[in-house]
């Protein structure tokens, strides 16, 4: 038998930022609304003046009122009189559904149990008056904007978790381009094929995400072959010019790309097609969603580059290293924040009941207790110091 003393187990020192703590926590349960207000607030600003020490809230709830949950994420956010910030720690114990699920992943470190629920899902308001053809395609838009406002929210807070799931799965990218014989993946299929393998479960939410993703690289590529071919200066004059532009360029794709059905016109759907495609470009390159991309290349964009970019960037002068990172990476992460909120997008649509492996794998969960998977609490603890013989 082995002497233990010649192996000696390393000191794990406990890290308050990534462990829940029901010292500081408050149970959040039941519809939230403002009886949730009432019963939580009181408790969590006794914490937050206590001091600054992490807050925990644990979530086993089915949602209500968007706007008490954002009240609640704003009290627990609150900064103190000093400009002091506690970090939040969520812990979904049971169901964290609907507009608690939003805030599960709006933790700093967000926790599911094993055997938790998760649903998302997209805006739902009942009128409450008589519906006529004019309030409800107001009511259309308006529901269309609040999803969409929710899945950038998602996306925002949950960006890292999804680009720490994509350098982990990296290592695995050569593996799966042999096995698929395809070298040609790009990272956004890679990660893709890399997660359908992980939740095969919602598989068609990565898919849908995936198809978008493809249709926007054919076009977006047919849009720049088009660009360098005009003589006049790429500049556009007016906003109306550039769309123009566009929808030529679109019109023309979709009549190459069904030149050899006879029968294919821009009628029905191709009409709504030709209208959906000009507005995924135009969010593309224009959307809210590119708010976070420079952001997001000064942290990410290092790990998302092949390695002969890995060999380049070890030769730049620091003074250049930001501009060589943003033109070497800036379209890789574009395109993997693209998907991202591709996905988040595709959340709020429909019911989405997802188990907390699955919510990991999707980057809307930090650490699923017990699962043994990667995440951030084993590498903040992990010390090399052995225990004391």
């Amino acid at each position: 038998m082995p002497d233990p003393q010649s192996n000696p187990p390393k000191i794990v020192q406990p890290n308050p930022a990534y462990r829940e703590n029901p010292a500081r926590g408050v149970f959040l349960s039941g519809n939230i609304g403002q009886p949730t207000l009432d019963a939580l607030t009181p408790k969590i600003i006794d914490f937050r003046t206590a001091n600054s020490a992490p807050l925990t809230l644990y979530i086993d709830s089915n949602g209500g009122s968007v706007g008490h949950a954002g009240l609640l994420y704003q009290i627990l956010k609150a900064p103190s009189q000093d400009g002091d910030v506690c970090a939040l720690i969520t812990v979904a114990t049971g169901t964290a559904a609907s507009a608690a699920a939003d805030l599960l992943a709006m933790g700093d470190y967000a926790i599911a149990y094993p055997g938790a629920r998760i649903l998302f899902h997209g805006t739902r308001r009942l009128p409450d008056e008589d519906v006529t053809e004019q309030s409800a395609a107001s009511i259309a838009v308006e529901l269309n904007n609040m999803n969409e406002s929710s899945a950038l929210t998602l996306a925002t807070y949950a960006a890292g978790r999804f680009f720490l799931r994509y350098v982990v799965a990296s290592s695995e990218f050569a593996a799966l381009k042999e096995a698929l014989s395809k070298p040609q993946l790009t990272p956004v299929e890679c990660i893709a094929h890399f997660l359908g393998g992980k939740v095969p479960r919602v598989g068609p939410l990565i898919l849908g995400a995936l198809d978008q993703h493809r249709r926007l690289s054919r076009l977006e590529a047919f849009v720049h072959a088009k660009m360098w071919k005009r003589k006049r200066s790429k500049l556009f004059k007016t906003d109306a010019e550039r769309d123009k532009f566009l929808l030529d360029c679109i019109t023309e794709h979709e009549v190459k790309e069904h030149r050899r059905d006879r029968n294919w016109s821009f009628s029905g759907d191709s009409l709504r097609q030709l209208q959906q495609d000009f507005a995924a470009l135009i969010d593309y390159r224009l959307g809210s969603h590119t708010a976070p991309i420079q952001q997001l290349i000064a942290r990410w964009g290092q790990f998302v580059l092949d390695p002969a970019q890995v060999a380049e960037m070890q030769s730049q002068q620091p003074s250049q290293l930001n501009d060589w990172l943003a033109n070497a990476s800036g379209e890789r992460i574009h395109q993997l924040w693209y998907f991202f909120v591709s996905i988040c997008r595709l959340l709020q649509k429909a019911e989405n009941w997802l188990t907390p492996e699955e919510a990991y794998w999707l980057g809307l969960l930090d650490e699923v207790c017990g699962s043994g998977f990667p995440c951030l609490r084993v590498l903040a603890e992990a010390s090399p110091t052995p225990t004391a013989s």
